[in-house]
């Protein structure tokens, strides 16, 4: 499908750019944020320099500065595949780590943009959706956590992608589907990819349980086929990141699963939710 933005919808396309330009500017330069977080100091600014400074020998796969030394590319953070973490590697950390996080903001808003536009919602609806997106809570909590927010960022085409499959039934929207999925997987933030696949699953169940189609029984079977054959596709084009983590996970302290006492440690007590009406209570 391809998108010819009218005037009108050029105009909400470059607010998003500014907007975008303009959160950048507050949060990493006015404000200076991003240096005082803990995970921006402490480990992806190590991460990708350890990962600039073996590229001329090879993968890294050792990290000797943990502890007595631990794995590298098998641990998920290290995001050594990730496609936008190639800016890391051409240019000094403290400039990529921002054009990212602007690249991030702009691309998630204008794909939430594109995916309200095709559910027929009008110009000022989809942009004030993508902002209320781009601009989230979640999305700002995690935004200096870059395995994160580079699963985030793609969420919006992947239910783009999924309603065209839906709707169009054609199937090399698939394909872009199984990329879309293998990114957010490279991206090393497997939590939120996890969320994230859950929701999209259950965004496609809900949308072909409202879909009017005759012989309706058939149509379902085939679509779950598809998707699954993506998801699949997905995880073979990650295996080479996916299988040395799964290794790493089979021998870590925690392969044979934890207490309920060591799993709910941190679990927001009951009367925690009382915050989502009341913050301050």
């Amino acid at each position: 499908m391809v998108y010819r933005l009218q005037k009108q919808q050029r105009y909400y396309v470059f607010l998003l750019v500014f907007l975008a330009f303009v959160f950048l500017f507050w949060i990493l330069y006015k404000d200076n944020i991003s240096i005082a977080n803990p995970d921006v100091l402490s480990q992806a600014s190590y991460f990708e320099n350890l990962v600039k400074g073996n590229l001329k020998e090879g993968l890294s796969l050792w990290n000797p500065y943990i502890y007595s030394g631990t794995v590298f590319l098998a641990n998920p953070l290290s995001s050594l595949f990730y496609p936008l973490n190639v800016l890391n590697y051409l240019l000094p950390y403290v400039i990529s780590y921002k054009i990212i996080v602007f690249i991030s903001l702009f691309l998630s808003s204008l794909f939430m943009f594109f995916y309200l536009r095709t559910i027929k919602r009008s110009n000022f609806a989809s942009f004030f959706g993508a902002v209320s997106y781009a601009y989230s809570g979640m999305f700002i909590t995690w935004l200096f956590i870059p395995s994160f927010i580079s699963v985030i960022l793609w969420f919006p085409l992947v239910i783009l992608l999924i309603e065209l499959i839906i709707t169009k039934e054609k199937y090399y929207y698939g394909v872009f589907l199984s990329l879309l999925f293998a990114t957010q997987i490279l991206s090393g933030g497997l939590q939120i990819f996890f969320y994230s696949t859950f929701i999209a699953i259950l965004y496609f169940a809900l949308r072909l349980f409202y879909i009017d189609k005759r012989a309706k029984q058939k149509f379902v079977i085939r679509q779950s086929k598809y998707l699954f054959l993506f998801l699949l596709l997905s995880a073979i084009l990650s295996s080479l990141f996916l299988l040395p983590i799964f290794e790493f996970g089979s021998q870590s302290i925690r392969s044979g699963g934890v207490s309920f006492e060591d799993a709910s440690l941190h679990s927001i007590p009951l009367y925690g939710f009382v915050n989502l009406i009341m913050p301050n209570f």
